[in-house]
């Protein structure tokens, strides 16, 4: 089913999966994927890159996130809340030197250093 696990990533939801949500006429928007982000967590997957959110929603904010990522079928394979799991990388948008969230740029972040690993 799975190949051997070559990175782990430490995947942070708000912000970094999706975009920063509005609020508008008193509801917030609907979630919406950054731009590339599934097409690279899914092609990174295919190459044994194996996704873990993690978030710091927490109660009943965790469900809709939780949803969202079924309903995607994104290849995320764990969720965890409130703290930081083992990862070999951590991407979020509250790292210090993030200016913004770039999906093609992470992918070739990460497929340098899966270059570097041969």
């Amino acid at each position: 089913m799975y190949g051997v696990t070559i990175m782990i990533v430490g995947l942070d939801f708000d912000g970094t999966l999706i975009k920063p949500r509005n609020v508008i006429n008193g509801k917030l928007t609907p979630f919406e994927l950054m731009d590339n982000a599934e097409n690279v967590i899914r092609r990174l997957s295919k190459r044994n890159v194996v996704f873990i959110l993690n978030t710091a929603r927490y109660g009943t904010f965790r469900i809709p996130a939780i949803l969202y990522i079924r309903k995607m079928k994104l290849p995320v394979r764990t969720l965890i809340f409130n703290r930081k799991p083992r990862a070999d990388l951590y991407i979020d948008d509250h790292n210090i030197f993030c200016k913004r969230i770039d999906w093609l740029q992470i992918e070739e972040e990460i497929n340098n250093l899966l270059l570097s690993k041969n």
